[in-house]
């Protein structure tokens, strides 16, 4: 009888984690963008399209706290500066996946979320890219999907 219920229990435990979703709610970054790199456009200059923004920066919460860093990429896709752009942001519990159309500053973005690994594992969702402090970081306000 004692191994019925520990099994019990095991299979409630596995449906439970099953069921639990990626992430939810919301979570709030702030990416510094002080030390951003501009390549320009092949022939080109850094507002032609095909010139490119590239990062590895750290995460922090509003009041400095690291939270973990950031590694992307965007590339100009028009000459009134909007870029495509994928990132990903590595977290204490998992790495999250975004990929979005970067508007020309200061117009929020939209971004989505494309996936993740540990605690974000099946994310689903999307955030708002927001430059803040004269561009210095970028903040970002991630909603998860139920």
């Amino acid at each position: 009888m004692r191994l019925l219920s520990a099994a019990t229990v095991f299979a409630a435990a596995v449906l439970a984690h099953l069921a639990t979703p990626a992430a939810a709610g919301e979570l709030v970054v702030f990416d510094d963008s002080s030390r951003d790199s501009f390549v320009p456009a092949p022939g080109g200059g850094d507002k032609d399209p095909g010139a490119q923004i590239l990062w590895n920066s750290a995460l922090t919460d509003q009041a400095g706290k690291d939270l973990g860093s950031s590694a992307g990429q965007c590339l100009r896709v028009d000459t009134a500066g909007a870029y495509l752009c994928t990132t990903v942001f590595y977290l204490a519990e998992g790495a999250l996946v975004l990929v979005g159309r970067q508007e020309v500053e200061p117009t929020p973005s939209l971004w989505v979320i494309t996936g993740g690994s540990g605690r974000y594992a099946g994310a689903r969702g999307e955030a708002t890219a927001v430059p803040v402090e004269q561009r210095a970081r970028f903040r970002y306000t991630i909603k998860f999907a139920d």
